[in-house]
């Protein structure tokens, strides 16, 4: 099989999905989902997210299959919005289907991220609240 490049675009496709849901932007707002850090001045509730790692699993002849990790963070100055805007990211993430950034969930990529124990971790966002 050969090597998947397009998992390390996950965070994009993340980012993508996670902006198209109207039920996260009825908690957090519109746009506030950003990469590793906020930007200077945004306001709560807002959502992090960053590749924390690759897992790749080998064989004899080579690299067969590679799984990008991602981390993700709500923050809120309120524990009931951050709670709802978890819920939020879960839902838009854990059922999601299709190609978006490069990304197709059919193979190796969002819904093999989005599945078994590691999923479980990945999709629930750790919430922290002010």
């Amino acid at each position: 099989m050969p090597r998947n490049t397009d998992t390390l675009q996950i965070g994009l496709a993340i980012k993508a999905i996670l902006s198209d849901s109207q039920a996260l932007a009825n908690v957090i707002g519109e746009n506030k989902v950003f990469p590793v850090v906020a930007p200077e001045g945004t306001t709560f509730p807002f959502v992090l997210y960053a590749q924390t790692g690759i897992r790749e699993t080998g064989t004899k002849d080579g690299l067969h299959d590679e799984t990008t990790l991602v981390g993700l963070d709500v923050f809120s100055d309120k524990y009931q919005s951050c709670v709802e805007a978890s819920s939020a990211v879960r839902a838009a993430l854990e059922n999601y289907s299709g190609t978006v950034a490069g990304c197709e969930s059919e193979s190796e990529s969002i819904s093999a991220v989005f599945s078994g124990a590691a999923a479980r971790r990945l999709l629930t966002p750790i919430c922290r609240s002010k």
